[in-house]
């Protein structure tokens, strides 16, 4: 019913973050109940989304009440599992962004933003920084890259422009530990257009263009993989073309 929920979490997985419970039907009831608060799934994607549509629909769930009401409840689910409590539910926070993820990555997009609303001030970056916080507490030199949370997030970024901002901008701070989540973003999307609207968010949201950040974190001096070169590349690639302004959320 809903893809990726047994992915990782199998039935007795999900009976320890549930409660003592071995039918598999109850435990998905009680995961849905938890999960949309009584309510039916919304928007779930059926065949691939025009890309230009992307940022119009994240908009359109934060602006319906019925769905912002989901929204936020799926934002304060995983504020739930943050702080002392991210260390025993951890599993829950991960079910509810993979299931998220499987089937409509554009409502993760808008769980992001409404998680940015109610807990960072409007700041995108929020649910990344709570999750790498909590999430990655044991990995202190960040050996393979970041928590398994931040590359299911990822997804967000790949169909809404503010949301592929903050993750870029998360991204670079923690430099080389998180090459993954630039190349999803810049060369893993064979969309220029939105490659081309992700550079100008960027540059407006954070008050420096994303040329000089990847030069900054990425320096040529250093850059024995031609990282920087191919970061560039497709940026510079992406931004020489005039596109129409792209649908975006927030």
């Amino acid at each position: 019913m809903y893809p990726g929920i047994y992915n990782d979490y199998g039935p007795a997985r999900m009976a320890s973050i549930y409660g003592a419970v071995n039918d598999n039907h109850i435990i998905e009831t009680e995961y849905n109940r938890i999960l949309f608060n009584g309510q039916s799934p919304i928007g779930h994607v059926c065949g691939p989304m025009p890309m230009g549509s992307t940022g119009s629909g994240v908009n359109m769930m934060l602006r319906n009440p019925a769905q912002r009401a989901q929204l936020d409840t799926l934002a304060s689910n995983l504020k739930s599992t943050m702080g002392l409590k991210g260390l025993f539910n951890r599993g829950q926070a991960k079910v509810i962004l993979q299931n998220l993820a499987a089937t409509n990555p554009m409502k993760l997009a808008a769980v992001e933003i409404a998680y940015a609303e109610k807990y960072g001030s409007g700041d995108l970056t929020k649910l990344r920084r709570d999750l790498r916080r909590n999430f990655d507490r044991l990995n202190f030199f960040r050996i393979g890259g970041p928590p398994e949370e931040i590359r299911i997030l990822n997804q967000a970024a790949k169909v809404s422009v503010p949301n592929a901002s903050a993750a870029l901008h998360d991204a670079l701070k923690f430099g080389r530990s998180d090459r993954g989540t630039v190349d999803e973003i810049l060369l893993k999307n064979p969309n220029s257009h939105f490659v081309n609207a992700v550079a100008r968010d960027y540059e407006q949201r954070y008050g420096t263009s994303l040329h000089s950040k990847i030069k900054d974190t990425y320096p040529a001096v250093l850059d024995f993989g031609n990282t920087q070169n191919n970061y560039l590349g497709r940026l510079n690639g992406a931004t020489a073309n005039a596109y129409p302004a792209y649908p975006m959320a927030f």
